[in-house]
């Protein structure tokens, strides 16, 4: 019985420090990106995909930027949609869409 309990706290701290690493590199690269984004200049860790109507798609770790010259940003979560970013149900809008704004 002893060694069934200490199997679990073993297993325990590892996977709590891999969950801290994963959060904290999402949390970094997405504060990083959505900087630079704000001074309009192009994302760092996240990897363009497509271009249309002028504004460019990246893809970067578990989020989306799209970044249009001069006029609009927005950063999303990977499972929203372009049409997340028009204005709908407040709280849907904040599970799918982190941030948008213009770049006047």
């Amino acid at each position: 019985m002893r060694e069934n309990v200490k199997k679990y706290k073993n297993f325990k701290k590892p996977f709590l420090v891999i969950c801290l690493v994963i959060v904290s590199i999402f949390l970094l690269t997405l504060f990083t990106d959505l900087n630079r984004v704000k001074n309009n200049k192009p994302p760092m860790f996240a990897l363009f995909t497509v271009e249309e109507k002028g504004a460019k798609e990246y893809i970067g770790f578990g989020y989306r930027v799209y970044h249009q010259n001069n006029s609009f940003y927005a950063v999303t979560f990977l499972w929203a949609d372009r049409d997340d970013l028009a204005v709908g149900d407040p709280f849907e809008n904040k599970l799918k869409v982190i941030f948008s704004g213009n770049l006047t």
